[in-house]
């Protein structure tokens, strides 16, 4: 996804420092009930960690900024970003972004900073963008940036979420919240694909992977394997330094893929564009219906996954 190249937007007025609140509080809901893809930041915990500190994080957040390396505002205290890509043709639908800062922001001078026109949408300043995109004043500090800036398609998302909607996300993206809110992951970036591969996909495409040829494995027994992935959760925990897992998800057991797994994954991730060399170095393993990767990330592979 492209959701971070819209961002920088939200760096334009003065600082005004904000009470302390929950995590992620009053972003949540307003993912829209259609998203299968989500990412979750506590920047706060993010640069406040020891290897943060210790690699001066901090001192270097403005700079990486600036030079585009870190697609993440120095101001920004948490992000939800949330889509529906369709997962066939690779393509996104719609992207919604949402920015908790340390200090309010005023849209209008996003809107003449960028070159952008004032709208008010909902009872909510808004500016609409060249770049196809609108920038929503949800809160004081906090924006939200939606594409492609379908007027009504924004006005509908914001009427939606504003009535409380007593319905739930997808249950793989809601534990991706539990993995950020409960057990205090900082980085979480989860995609449902429950649904969305088909065995006779699988066979067609079977001999295509080198990671499968020659393994002993029947394409049909991966077929019945992938028809059943639910999704895929890359999550970055930092103490003394950066350590991170991408686990992806099955309806039976995946024990097939013990020895080929972390071969065919990469195999996978490389043909989306979603590589890290880290992954070349990190170590495999099953449990219960789940595959995993574990293994430390580097300066090189954190700034890839911010960016």
């Amino acid at each position: 996804m492209k959701l971070f190249s819209c961002v920088a937007i939200l760096l334009a007025s003065t600082v005004i420092p904000q009470a302390a609140k929950a995590q992620f509080e009053g972003m949540k809901y307003r993912i829209p009930l259609d998203a299968n893809t989500v990412v979750l930041i506590n920047a706060e915990k993010m640069f406040g960690s020891e290897v943060a500190d210790k690699d001066r994080w901090a001192e270097r957040r403005q700079a990486a900024y600036d030079a585009g390396i870190l697609a993440l505002p120095p101001d920004a205290t948490e992000v939800v970003m949330a889509g529906r890509l369709d997962h066939e043709f690779g393509e996104s639908v719609w992207e919604l972004s949402m920015v908790k800062l340390n200090a309010d922001r005023n849209v209008t001078t996003v809107a003449a900073r960028f070159g952008g026109t004032v709208d008010e949408i909902v009872g909510r300043s808004a500016a609409r963008l060249p770049n196809d995109q609108f920038v929503v004043q949800l809160m004081g500090n906090l924006l939200a940036t939606y594409t492609p800036a379908n007027r009504q398609d924004v006005s509908r998302w914001l009427r939606s979420t504003d009535v409380g909607s007593k319905e739930y996300l997808q249950p793989y993206l809601e534990q991706a919240f539990g993995y950020a809110e409960k057990v205090g992951t900082p980085i979480v970036m989860a995609a449902d694909l429950s649904g969305t591969i088909s065995p006779a996909m699988v066979k067609e495409r079977f001999d295509s992977f080198e990671s499968l040829k020659d393994s002993g494995i029947s394409a049909d027994d991966v077929a019945k394997l992938m028809e059943g992935v639910q999704g895929i959760t890359l999550g970055v925990t930092l103490t003394d330094n950066a350590y991170g897992a991408v686990r992806v998800d099955f309806k039976d057991s995946p024990e097939l893929l013990s020895k080929v797994g972390k071969e065919l994954l990469i195999e996978v991730l490389q043909r989306q564009g979603a590589m890290i060399d880290d992954f070349l170095e990190w170590e495999p393993s099953v449990t219960g219906n789940t595959f995993m990767l574990r293994g430390l990330v580097s300066d090189n592979g954190a700034r890839r996954m911010l960016s």
